[in-house]
Order: C-alpha cells, then sequence, then structure tokens
C-alpha cells in the first residue's frame, strides 16, 4: 500500500483532476483485496470520499445527527467522548442503558479496546430492527485477521477507514467514507478540494 500511495496520491500531478477518483479507486480495491478477513455489503454504500482520517468524517456525522442522542461502547476512541462532552452534545454509553428511538450509534470493527467484534452483531441487529443510523469505525482494519466485517444492514449511513494505524503515515490524514447520502465532505471531493 505503501508503493500505492507513493505513486498514486504523493507524486500525482496538481493537474490530474482525476486523483481524487483514482486514489479512491485504488483504496477501495486495497480494502476488499484483503486475505485476513471477509468483506459483506461494502459495494452497497452510493457514496464514496476521501477524508481527513476518520475523524472528519465523525465530525461530519456528528453535524448531521447533533438533535440525536449518540451511544458509544465503552472502550469506543476517545474523541467521541471528549467531543460529546466539549460540545454539549446528548450521549451515553451503551453499557449504561438499552437503546431508544432517537440513538445514533457509533462502534469500531475490530473494537478500538481489544481488537476483536465485541458486540458488533448484536447492536446492528438492535439498530436495524430500530431503524437507527450507525457509523462504523474501521480505522484499525490493516492490524487484523478472522474478522467478519459485515456492512450488509440497512441502518449503517457511514463505514470510514484510516491507514494511520496500518502504515507509517499518521499526519497525512488518509481516510475514506463510504456513505448512503451526501454532506460537505462530497462537495468537497467533487471539486477536489483535498
Amino acid at each position: 500500500m505503501l508503493e500505492i500511495l507513493n505513486t498514486v496520491l504523493f507524486k500525482a500531478s496538481l493537474s490530474d483532476v482525476n486523483v481524487t477518483e483514482k486514489f479512491l479507486n485504488t483504496y477501495k480495491e486495497w480494502i476488499l483485496s484483503t486475505r485476513n478477513n471477509k468483506i459483506l455489503g461494502l459495494d452497497r454504500f452510493k457514496f464514496t470520499n476521501y477524508s481527513q482520517g476518520t475523524t472528519e468524517s465523525f465530525d461530519k456525522f456528528y453535524s448531521r445527527y447533533h438533535k440525536k442522542r449518540f451511544r458509544i461502547w465503552k472502550g469506543e476512541y476517545s474523541y467521541h467522548k471528549i467531543t460529546f462532552d466539549s460540545c454539549e452534545y446528548n450521549w451515553k454509553f451503551l453499557d449504561d442503558e438499552e437503546l431508544k428511538p432517537n440513538d445514533v450509534i457509533i462502534i469500531s470493527l475490530p473494537f478500538a479496546d481489544n481488537g476483536n467484534s465485541y458486540r458488533y452483531e448484536e447492536t446492528l441487529l438492535k439498530a436495524e430492527k430500530m431503524n437507527i443510523p450507525v457509523l462504523v469505525d474501521c480505522c484499525w482494519f490493516g492490524t487484523c485477521s478472522g474478522i467478519k466485517f459485515n456492512f450488509d444492514y440497512d441502518c449503517i449511513d457511514q463505514v470510514v477507514f484510516s491507514l494511520s494505524k496500518s502504515f507509517p503515515v499518521s499526519r497525512h490524514r488518509i481516510g475514506i467514507r463510504f456513505s448512503s447520502s451526501k454532506d460537505g465532505l462530497d462537495d468537497l471531493n467533487q471539486v477536489n478540494y483535498v
């Protein structure tokens, strides 16, 4: 992948209006080429965008659902709790209370705290039944094996990946977001403002 990053992204001509599309296609091909894990349902998402790591996608998700209650498991990326508290968002750990209709969920796969698929299918089944939007954070994707990445749930609104855990590129902010609906990130990508 480092070779691909070097040839596709870093050496791309600034005049190449298709560089973002080429990069996103290469990134997606890399994800789907895994022999270590199983990927299901990634093609069902209508929109694919470059994102500054997963964090920019989180911020867009928070903005979209700011009037709902955010739900995360204890052990998720600390950025969520920090942002929820600093922005005074309504939120609660999934560990502490059952889901309610006005909730939205952020869940990592593999799970940020232990690297497995911690309560993933159970959480998605409940969200599906209650029509609760979900963002799946796959920032640890390139570091795991034996995990089934099942995105074949209608409740999944967004799936995000980052390269900073798999490769020494943390300061380059390289992410990809697969989404079922548009927002400002789509507009930025459309004009190659990445």
